[in-house]
């Protein structure tokens, strides 16, 4: 490869990683707007029945990535919103899951590492975390079964008084 095509493979390299850096700090701003419609019941003066069917069009992440941004966002407020905005979504939720009193440690290696290292240092740092990989799962079900499982899922958070459906389950 020449010299002139390398450098330019770098620079396309360097940019692509800026942009995508840049796509995955904007979580921070999405999960507290999201927190704030959904608290506030927004979704229902734009003609929504359900905050998941606003999330879905809206937003168009899963639920499941939107909640781990809401949780991340509400769990992390001692944290300057400078710092967390240096951090992929990610990095901010197994942040999120340590106590707080020792999240302020971790803070630059969560802007700084990758996922799967982060993941090691707080291991290290926090044994018995245990934190285990999240592996995303989709299938499809009748609408019926749907809202029944939602409202299962409802009555688990009402029971395990949390907002999230993450630790409600």
């Amino acid at each position: 490869m020449s010299s002139d095509k390398k450098q330019q493979a770098v620079q396309v390299d360097r940019e692509v990683r800026q942009l995508i850096r840049q796509i995955d700090t904007t979580w921070l701003t999405v999960g507290r707007l999201c927190a704030r419609c959904k608290s506030e019941q927004l979704y229902l003066e734009i003609g929504f029945k359900r905050f998941d069917d606003w999330l879905r069009e809206a937003v168009g992440w899963s639920r499941s990535r939107a909640y781990v941004a809401m949780s991340a966002a509400r769990e992390l407020v001692p944290i300057r919103d400078a710092d967390l905005s240096r951090m992929t979504m990610q990095n901010a939720y197994i942040l999120s899951r340590v106590s707080r009193s020792k999240q302020g440690a971790l803070v630059e290696a969560a802007q700084t590492q990758t996922e799967q290292a982060f993941r090691q240092t707080v291991e290290a740092t926090v044994p018995g975390l245990h934190l285990e990989p999240n592996f995303h799962v989709e299938f499809w079900v009748p609408r019926s079964l749907a809202e029944v499982i939602e409202r299962c899922v409802d009555k688990a958070k009402v029971l395990n008084q949390t907002d999230s459906r993450t630790d409600a389950i």
